[in-house]
């Protein structure tokens, strides 16, 4: 899987900080614009036998478009962060329409690592009182209540868990009514917005997702 931005690594493949030590990473710029490169590269190891599939993470319309243009293989995945608060129905729509199966990542919420993580005094949607009515309803937890929200729009998800018993839960949800799965669904405009807890652009110093011009436009970042 390949990432819409690039770093320079050392020949230890951990990402190269500036020497001032302030915790930033050292973009190449010019190498993060050339991402269809990089996937035209992936498809020759598809065309050698090394791969069988390739795919996309984090990847928004706008990136996934440039990729599509050069494309001779339609990625076989896109991973991305899918939750009640951040639906992405519009990413779901266009990668339906192109054939390209969307995966759900941090399906409950997620705590990424500081650096990277935003809205960190927001709670997550197993929290929300409306899951935790539903969950009662359906007699699930609400976990399952979110899990089961994304299987049903054909959306497969990757929850992390290191408890025996959350896996088992997560394996066992079942189908919420139609009237369950409306509320739920509609957490998001209830909010006034999205709510997306995987934000890198203040470490980055530019917007990997946004969807008007294709991030990054410059060749420095602001605390250059």
């Amino acid at each position: 899987m390949h990432f819409p931005h690039a770093y320079k690594a050392g020949e230890n493949n951990q990402t190269v900080r500036h020497p001032s030590g302030n915790g930033k990473p050292l973009i190449d710029y010019d190498l993060s614009r050339r991402y269809p490169d990089t996937w035209q590269a992936m498809e020759k190891l598809v065309d050698s036998g090394k791969a069988r599939s390739i795919g996309l993470s984090n990847f928004n319309i706008l990136k996934t478009k440039r990729i599509l243009k050069v494309a001779r293989t339609i990625p076989a995945v896109n991973q991305v962060e899918i939750h009640l608060y951040l639906p992405q129905h519009e990413l779901h729509k266009f990668s339906i329409k192109h054939g390209i199966l969307l995966m759900a990542h941090q399906p409950l919420g997620g705590r990424p690592v500081p650096a990277v993580r935003g809205h960190p005094d927001q709670p997550f949607p197993t929290s929300d009182s409306t899951v935790v009515q539903a969950a009662e309803n359906a007699s699930m937890t609400p976990a399952q209540v979110c899990l089961a929200w994304a299987v049903q729009r054909g959306i497969p998800v990757v929850p992390k868990s290191v408890q025996r018993q959350h896996m088992e839960q997560n394996l066992a949800i079942k189908r919420l009514s139609d009237k369950l799965f409306e509320e739920v669904d509609a957490l998001e405009t209830k909010r006034g917005g999205p709510t997306r807890f995987l934000d890198p652009g203040k470490h980055l110093g530019f917007d990997i997702f946004d969807e008007d011009e294709d991030q990054p436009v410059g060749n420095g970042a602001p605390w250059d």
